[in-house]
């Protein structure tokens, strides 16, 4: 039988292990499993240690790395982490043979999954096709606001550098997955999806007098004129 652990981190932060919320008490806990499942890589003791603990000596750094470990292991109920003196990483997924084992899924990862799909089909990136849409819409639909809203560690600068990187990258991944989105019910005429996904585009962005413009002109072609006379107020 194969034990599912989620991370959704596209917005606030939700551990599910088989389905079941997860509670980490250490957010350093927390921002070690992102980490690691952004990543998809195994790193070393000391440089996890000055990610997290970027003011702490080597030896006062590895304890408490060695008790956040603890405390994920035991939250997680599961050897998902695969730990040795110099390396961590996460296991990988269960063998599809055999039907058993570990899967980890992540809403990151599936979203650029999503957004790859497209690359296949033979048109530059800025340009939708049919078969773009669903893809399209999946990956947009997985996002319930920034990359780990609402997180934070005070005492840790290195990785805060490291989640505002990850956030402004998936912002312009989304912010062009809704563009293109636009641009397709635009095209369809399907003006009210067309100025949802406008909308969230704009939110991202409220300074971006293009994207005003763009709504305003798809509330217009679609008789909503007091909501474009709203919008350019």
């Amino acid at each position: 039988m194969v034990s599912r652990l989620a991370l959704y981190l596209l917005g606030p932060p939700q551990i599910e292990r088989d389905g079941v919320p997860v509670k980490l008490d250490r957010r350093k806990a927390l921002a070690l499993l992102a980490y690691l499942a952004i990543t998809g890589e195994s790193h070393r003791r000391d440089s996890l240690v000055n990610l997290l603990w970027p003011e702490y000596d080597s030896t006062r750094g590895r304890a408490a790395l060695r008790r956040t470990l603890y405390a994920l292991n035991k939250a997680l109920a599961s050897d998902w982490l695969a730990v040795d003196r110099e390396v961590i990483g996460l296991q990988p997924d269960a063998d599809p043979s055999t039907g058993s084992g570990q899967a980890l899924w992540v809403d990151v990862a599936q979203f650029h999954q999503h957004l790859a799909e497209c690359e296949a089909h033979g048109h530059p990136a800025s340009q939708v096709c049919p078969a773009c849409v669903a893809p399209l819409t999946e990956a947009v639909g997985l996002v319930r606001g920034e990359f780990l809203s609402g997180f934070s560690l005070k005492d840790s600068f290195n990785f805060d550098d490291w989640q505002l990187l990850q956030s402004e990258m998936l912002r312009r991944e989304l912010a062009a997955a809704l563009e293109r989105l636009v641009a397709w019910h635009s095209r369809q005429r399907e003006f009210e999806p067309a100025a949802g996904y406008a909308r969230r585009r704009l939110a991202l962005d409220p300074l971006d007098e293009g994207a005003h413009r763009q709504l305003m002109r798809l509330y217009t072609w679609s008789g909503r004129r007091s909501s474009a006379l709203s919008q350019y107020e």
